[in-house]
């Protein structure tokens, strides 16, 4: 007895016949090879031809995305209902023993990932900080471009430079380094955003368009070079090392209506407050590098004057190149 599983053939007449026509004869009727067999052979033509009896639509243009489409939906039902399934056993007993033991290991991860956030955290502020530095050494030479010296304003000589947020005096002299580094926004060289940093919360990104300094030294965004010199120096004039605007001095304290004084406890080696570990520094070739010291490449001290050791808030460089970062 034959298998009904065994698949089913044409015998040998029929596959003669059915071959000769897939070979495209013209005159299979008259062909010698097949002259016992054309009843086969119009058989075989006229089950052929059924295969043209009907018109076949051509398939939709989005069928391959609709097949996918069907697919992920096949997909998400499976899935949905092995989540059915999952929540659908009982749930084991959970001890309070287990509970501490969770809650305990959360704690640990919570404990060990807080560094790591807030570290990753401070490197992106210090990275957006050198950035906003950057720009603003564009805007610093484009500004000298202009006019051939860093911003600067009416200074009469010996005067404070700490005074911020304060108005320029009566004769229009200003009274603090700041209002010299501010001329960037108030001619439109920076914007106030450009002219920030990120770590510094203090610094604000819109301004008064009338304002011409900080409100406050808590938010003057960077220390600028020291512009109360006697005679300053053009820019062409300045080694490409020296700095001219880093993160915040943190020798001073200085604080609107209160006497200036210098911060206890910390030397002139010590970082600025912003990062904690270091500073950016601009240099005059418009270079931004991250120093863990408050030094030049060539060990210039950007926080101090060479030769002064004490500071009262009146002092200025003396020398071409000796950068001194303030307030």
């Amino acid at each position: 007895m034959k298998d009904p599983s065994d698949p089913v053939g044409l015998n040998s007449e029929d596959a003669n016949a059915v071959d000769a026509l897939l070979a495209g004869h013209q005159n299979i009727e008259s062909d010698p090879s097949l002259t016992n067999q054309t009843p086969r052979v119009v058989k075989a033509k006229q089950v052929l031809g059924l295969l043209d009896a009907y018109d076949v639509a051509p398939p939709p243009p989005d069928l391959f995305q609709s097949t996918l489409a069907r697919v992920g939906e096949a997909k998400q039902r499976r899935q949905f209902a092995q989540q059915i399934q999952t929540l659908s056993v009982p749930a084991s007993s959970f001890g309070w023993r287990e509970a501490m033991a969770v809650a305990a290991s959360l704690l640990v991860m919570a404990t060990l990932m807080i560094p790591i956030l807030h570290a990753n955290q401070a490197d992106a502020q210090r990275v957006a900080c050198a950035a906003n530095l950057q720009a603003a050494g564009v805007g610093l030479r484009s500004y000298a471009a202009d006019f051939g010296t860093l911003p600067r304003g009416k200074v009469r000589p010996g005067s404070t430079w700490y005074e911020v947020g304060q108005s320029p005096d009566e004769d229009g002299f200003v009274r603090s380094n700041s209002q010299h580094l501010y001329l960037l926004i108030r001619n439109r060289y920076l914007s106030p955003a450009t002219l920030s940093c990120a770590a510094n919360v203090h610094t604000p990104r819109h301004v008064d368009p009338g304002a011409t300094d900080w409100a406050s030294h808590a938010a003057v965004p960077f220390s600028y070079q020291n512009q109360f010199a006697i005679q300053i120096p053009k820019f062409g004039q300045l080694p490409n090392i020296m700095a001219l605007l880093a993160d915040k001095n943190p020798l001073f304290v200085i604080q609107k209506g209160q006497p200036f004084r210098l911060r206890v406890n910390i030397g002139t080696e010590s970082p600025s407050a912003v990062h904690g570990s270091g500073q950016n520094i601009l240099s005059v070739d418009g270079a931004v590098r991250w120093s863990i010291r408050p030094q030049t490449v060539e060990g210039d001290n950007i926080w101090t004057i060479k030769g002064v050791r004490i500071f009262a808030g009146d002092e200025a460089p003396t020398q071409i190149g000796d950068s001194h970062l303030i307030p």
